[in-house]
């Protein structure tokens, strides 16, 4: 018996010894020293940032003290703010004692659905449902930065297709137990069917614009309408190729035309112009050989005109006569015949005047 009692008190004694050698091994820390208590910007749905969110920022910035959700927890009487938080050692942590305030910058990271401006405006490649939730998901990504799924974000309402004649619309509203979008707003689309676009070579069919009087935009315009019956004016991007005989031709995005098509012209032929004032003193001095119809001193002009400046000149297309420019010659008093150069002559400088003295003639 005693031999029993003495080992049990052997045994009670060194169950209690290694009992306390494992509780003096086990050193608690104390949170307020050994935590980096700026955590910086934590980003999360909620309302307010939860303790999972503040432990997994505590964690980043103290890599060597990993703290769980059962080594802590936050009084319901000293909440924690978008700013700040406090945490306690909870009576279950084996490693921590004491308490920490910590400081960061919370943003919610849901997005509000009602800062889209009301009724913008939506284009349809198909008149469905599913075509609209599509173009609603996508201007939501588009407008927000942020993916979201119809009956997980976002259910639609009133949804009216639109017509040709008539516009649609769809209320878009935001869900409760959405972690995207802040619950219950909303905002409403306008629905429009998709122009179709025509391509702008079935409408420019002739090409070739032939000569034109230069290269400026508006004349290579004028002359595509000119040649194919049409009347564009600003649904045309004109881009000169640079050969001075051709342009590509792109239609504008905003306009109901689509596509390019490569227009050739030629220019006019640069012609170093004659002075009529050249032809002076005897020069200006003719006779008709056949009659003393102003039709034959004008044809005498021209051989005058051909014989000093030595090109070859047409009435209308390089100079005029006016009615009173002509005075018939009689046998005992010379007459006059007075030409004015055409502002549109390729051979003349335009607008010159020189005035023949004409002689009667007789056989």
């Amino acid at each position: 018996m005693k031999k029993i009692l003495a080992f049990l008190s052997f045994s009670l004694s060194t169950s209690t010894l290694s009992t306390i050698v494992v509780s003096c091994s086990n050193t608690a820390y104390d949170l307020n020293e050994i935590i980096e208590s700026d955590l910086g910007e934590i980003q999360g749905p909620t309302e307010l940032p939860t303790l999972s969110d503040i432990i997994k920022a505590i964690n980043a910035k103290n890599t060597e003290f990993q703290l769980e959700e059962d080594d802590v927890y936050i009084k319901k009487n000293n909440p924690q703010t978008l700013t700040k938080a406090t945490l306690y050692s909870s009576w279950k942590s084996v490693k921590f004692i004491g308490r920490v305030v910590v400081n960061y910058n919370y943003i919610n990271s849901k997005k509000d659905l009602s800062k889209i401006e009301n009724n913008t405006i939506l284009n349809l490649d198909l008149n469905i449902k599913e075509e609209v939730v599509k173009q609603v998901t996508n201007k939501i990504k588009e407008l927000l930065d942020v993916d979201v799924f119809e009956d997980t974000d976002i259910v639609l309402e009133n949804l009216v297709l639109p017509k040709e004649e008539k516009d649609g619309s769809v209320e878009v509203k935001s869900i409760e137990t959405s972690e995207k979008l802040f619950a219950n707003k909303s905002i409403t689309f306008v629905l429009k069917l998709k122009e179709t676009k025509t391509n702008i070579n079935t409408v420019i069919k002739i090409s070739k614009l032939g000569e034109i009087k230069d290269e400026e935009e508006q004349t290579i315009l004028d002359a595509i309408n000119k040649v194919n019956e049409t009347s564009f004016t600003n649904q045309l991007i004109i881009k000169k190729l640079g050969d001075g005989k051709s342009a590509n031709v792109t239609a504008q995005e905003s306009s109901k035309f689509e596509g390019s098509v490569k227009v050739t012209y030629s220019l006019p032929v640069i012609v170093d112009k004659k002075d009529l004032n050249e032809v002076t003193g005897e020069k200006l001095k003719i006779t008709p050989s056949d009659d003393n119809q102003q039709e034959s001193f004008e044809a005498t002009a021209i051989k005058r005109i051909k014989e000093v400046l030595n090109i070859d000149v047409q009435k209308g297309e390089d100079f005029s006569v006016e009615k009173n420019d002509f005075v018939k010659p009689t046998p005992d008093k010379e007459g006059s015949l007075k030409i004015t150069s055409t502002s549109s002559s390729k051979k003349l400088i335009a607008n010159k005047s020189i005035t023949f003295i004409v002689k009667y003639f007789s056989v």
